[in-house]
C-alpha cells in the first residue's frame, strides 16, 4: 500500500504495473483495494479481491484469495486476447 513509483519493479519504465480493486462494503462500484499500491506508475486496475481460483489440495479444489497477484493474470489474459 505504497506509491508504486517508489518501489521496484513497479517503478521501472519497462514495467506494466497492475493495481488491484475490491468491492466496497457498501455500494456497487469497485475501488482500489486497501492492500494495493497506487500512483502514476500504476498502468491499470483489475479485480484482485474475492477471486475464486484453483487450489493445490486436490484436482478439483478451489480457494477464494486476494492480491495483486490475482489481478495480474486477469490483465495478462485480456491483453493476450487482444493480440
Amino acid at each position: 500500500n505504497v506509491d508504486a513509483c517508489a518501489v521496484s519493479p513497479a517503478s521501472s519504465e519497462f514495467a506494466y504495473t497492475v493495481a488491484a480493486t475490491a468491492l466496497p462494503s457498501v455500494g456497487y462500484l469497485d475501488a482500489r483495494a486497501e492492500y494495493s499500491n497506487f500512483g502514476e506508475c500504476c498502468n491499470i486496475f483489475a479485480p484482485g479481491s474475492s477471486i475464486l481460483t484453483a487450489h493445490v489440495e486436490c484436482d478439483t479444489c478451489t480457494a477464494t484469495v486476494f492480491g495483486t497477484s490475482m489481478a495480474t493474470p486477469l490483465v495478462s489474459g485480456s491483453v493476450a486476447l487482444m493480440l
